[in-house]
C-alpha cells in the first residue's frame, strides 16, 4: 500500500490512466459507473498510508522511555499527547502555556489560522513546566542549545534519533506521534468530535479516517459468538 501512496503523490497520470484502461474492458463496462473524482480514487490509499503510520501504545512508551534528555522526552511526550503538528511545536511560547490546578490548558494557532485550547493533564504538564525556569512569555517552550527556538529541523532530529534507538521504522516523523495520538485516544474510548477538536480538523471526516485505518480490527470483533 505504502507503494501505491507514492505512485498518487509524485503522478496522477499513471493510477487515472490504470483506471482508465480498466474501465475500458468489456467485463467493466457493463459495470454501473460513476464520473471518476480524485478524492475518490484517493481515498483507500490514504487509508492505507495512514494504517502503516499507526504504532502499538507499546512502541510509543519504547520511544519515550530510551528517551533520557529531558528537554527531548518533554517534546517527545507532548508531541503524543496532545497530537500538535511539528511546526506548532516549535511555534509554541510560554505565553500560550497556562498553568491549572490539576493541569495545564494549551493554546495553539494551527491551520487556517484556527486557535484551539488543549487541555493537558498533570503528568504532561508539570514536566512542561519544569522547562521554563525564568522564562519570559514571550520566549519559546523549546530551546536549542543556543538559546534560540528548537527548529522544526532540529525536532525532525530528535525524532529520527528517538526511533531509530526505539527501533521503530526509519520514516517515522512527528508526524506519526499524531497519528498514534487519534488512534490511541479513540480505542480508548474518546469521542471523535473531541479529537478533532484537539488535533484541530477542520472537517471531521479527516479525523474518522483514523477510526477505520486501526491494522486487524473490524465489527466482526464485537458480534457474540454464534
Amino acid at each position: 500500500m505504502r507503494g501505491a501512496a507514492t505512485r498518487v503523490k509524485v503522478g496522477k497520470t499513471t493510477l487515472y490512466e490504470a483506471l482508465r484502461a480498466e474501465l475500458a474492458r468489456p467485463q467493466t463496462r457493463r459495470l454501473p459507473t460513476c464520473p471518476l473524482k480524485w478524492p475518490l480514487v484517493t481515498e483507500v490509499l490514504v487509508q492505507g498510508h495512514i494504517a502503516e503510520r499507526i504504532v502499538d501504545e507499546a512502541d510509543i512508551q519504547r520511544l519515550l522511555a530510551l528517551t533520557t534528555k529531558p528537554r527531548d522526552a518533554t517534546l517527545l511526550r507532548l508531541a503524543y499527547v496532545s497530537g500538535l503538528r511539528i511546526a506548532e511545536l516549535s511555534a509554541l511560547r510560554w505565553r500560550c502555556f497556562a498553568p491549572r490546578e490539576s493541569g495545564a490548558v494549551l493554546s495553539v494557532i494551527g491551520k487556517g489560522s484556527r486557535l484551539r485550547h488543549i487541555f493537558l493533564p498533570e503528568y504532561i504538564a508539570s514536566a512542561v513546566a519544569t522547562l521554563r525556569d525564568d522564562a519570559t512569555d514571550s520566549a519559546p517552550i523549546f530551546l536549542s542549545r543556543h538559546h534560540k527556538p528548537l527548529s522544526v529541523n532540529a525536532m525532525h532530529t530528535i525524532v529520527k534519533q528517538a526511533a531509530r534507538r526505539a527501533g521503530l521504522p526509519p520514516t517515522f516523523s512527528m508526524h506519526w506521534c499524531r497519528h498514534a495520538h487519534a488512534s490511541h485516544a479513540m480505542d480508548r474510548g474518546a469521542p471523535v468530535h473531541v479529537v478533532q477538536q484537539t488535533l484541530g480538523h477542520a472537517s471531521l471526516a479527516t479525523t474518522c479516517r483514523y477510526v477505520h485505518c486501526k491494522p486487524g480490527a473490524s465489527s466482526a470483533q464485537f458480534i457474540a459468538a454464534c
